[in-house]
């Protein structure tokens, strides 16, 4: 991909503090990663166009789900009118529990009519706000009709989205080994109290490295990322969301070394989660204390309005935030789709969406972008600590990397750009004893303007 003509030099970037994140890594492996990072930005750049090889990359990646276990998510593409595609559960319709007893009523009317059967949840905390009404055959077209319909009594109601890290993320530029210099965790800076950051991802590895990073955070309760589930029991290749929870972790511990890092899986280890469960995890964190949250994924919807577990979600966050009296700030990537269409939950007035740039601070061409960015940061070659395995011959088309014991990779997206900002947004909280919501506030002010980009900061460096 040709670089934008200001990218031939550094652009000024607002820095939130003082300190200036070192380079990790020598110069000639900067230089090998440059080459790669150019690669990585230009397959993001083409993925929404190559809809026909991206269509058959997805078609096999539902084939290798097929024997999985029936928790495992199945999802189905739909086609927008906007030419792309997003990718909701296969059978579902979600349904708010909102209004009276008689709107209830003609809407339990109109979808059992339709051949639509309430089923759990699975969700407590969001069991008596959202309904999942299930149809047996009705393809995404059919029920999207359906809740249209149900929209009509001032109902809020949606197809469940799958909230995705990347579809087939390993070939849209996946994540390439490098080598650092200084490997050791960086040293408090502050000695206060820990504010706590939940990411909800992939999990965390339970791998053990012997370079000490990410070693306090707590395994356990369903968080470990297992790295290899599929096609079901595994074939000794990392999947293809694998290690993107704990990139995005060591992505916070680089920008935060005093933040309590608390994961939360929601996201199955090709990448994939279902709304509500992503939904679910989010209420869970904020129930457990976490005072920022990062949300490294999201997805379009077809008619860009906000998905309806998720809008639930942010509604009991709001009401958690009231009784505490404290708000906490949750943090999302605005995606990876290169045009200003609403990405989810980023799109979300309650949210602080981020979107990236390149190594020097242009707007990153790949990056989603509009009026609805809060701010932005570097987001292209970002560095962080990695998992140990094999990438998938059958995905990686450039050819599959190896990643050894106590492995860095080198990676692309907005996936990676929201955790610095969540980061920057606790060690604000740390240094300053701002409360979330005011740190959060500082952070952005300090950046520069950049349109539809919000305020660019400049925190961990790229190549």
């Amino acid at each position: 991909m040709k670089a934008p003509p200001n990218d031939s030099r550094d652009r000024e970037l607002g820095r939130p503090f003082r300190e200036q994140f070192p380079d990790r890594r020598g110069e000639a492996q900067q230089r090998r990663d440059a080459r790669r990072v150019r690669a990585q930005a230009a397959e993001l750049a083409q993925a929404a166009a190559a809809n026909g090889s991206r269509r058959e990359l997805v078609r096999l990646l539902q084939r290798r789900r097929a024997g999985a276990p029936e928790d495992v998510v199945r999802f189905e593409p739909v086609p927008t009118t906007r030419g792309d595609e997003t990718y909701v559960v296969a059978g579902s319709a979600l349904v708010a529990l909102t209004g009276d007893e008689e709107q209830r009523s003609t809407v339990r009317r109109i979808l059992e009519r339709a051949g639509y059967e309430r089923v759990p949840l699975g969700c407590a905390e969001l069991e008596d706000r959202v309904a999942d009404y299930r149809h047996p055959t009705a393809g995404p077209g059919q029920r999207n009709r359906t809740v249209r319909q149900v929209r009509t009594t001032d109902t809020p109601a949606g197809l469940q989205y799958v909230e995705p890290l990347g579809i087939v993320m390993k070939h849209e530029g996946g994540a390439e080994p490098t080598s650092v210099v200084v490997v050791e965790p960086p040293a408090s800076v502050s000695g206060s109290t820990p504010v706590v950051v939940a990411v909800i991802d992939s999990g965390i590895s339970d791998q053990k490295r012997s370079d000490g990073w990410l070693e306090e955070v707590v395994r356990g309760g369903g968080n470990v990322d297992p790295l290899d589930a599929f096609p079901s029991p595994g074939n000794s290749y990392l999947d293809l969301g694998a290690g993107h929870g704990t990139f995005v972790a060591a992505c916070v511990r680089q920008v935060a070394p005093d933040a309590e890092i608390r994961v939360y899986r929601a996201f199955d280890s090709d990448g994939l989660g279902s709304e509500v469960a992503v939904a679910c995890a989010m209420v869970r964190a904020v129930r457990d204390g976490a005072q920022v949250l990062n949300l490294s994924f999201g997805g379009k919807t077809l008619d860009d309005t906000a998905p309806v577990a998720i809008e639930a979600a942010l509604d009991v966050i709001d009401e958690i935030a009231e009784e505490r009296g404290e708000s906490p700030v949750l943090v999302a990537a605005a995606g990876n789709f290169g045009d200003d269409d609403p990405c989810w939950p980023a799109a979300s007035r309650r949210v602080l969406s981020v979107a990236a740039l390149t190594e020097h601070g242009a707007p990153a061409a790949w990056s989603s972008r509009g009026v609805w960015v809060d701010c932005s940061t570097v987001g292209e070659g970002v560095v962080s600590p990695y998992v140990r395995g094999t990438e998938d011959p059958t995905y990686d088309v450039t050819g599959p990397d190896a990643f050894g014991d106590d492995s860095w990779a080198v990676w692309t997206g907005t996936s990676f750009a929201a955790p610095q900002v969540a980061g920057a947004v606790a060690r604000m909280c740390a240094e300053t004893g701002l409360p979330p919501r005011l740190a959060a506030r500082r952070v952005v002010r300090s950046g520069l303007p950049i349109p539809q980009f919000g305020r660019g900061v400049r925190l961990l460096p790229g190549s």
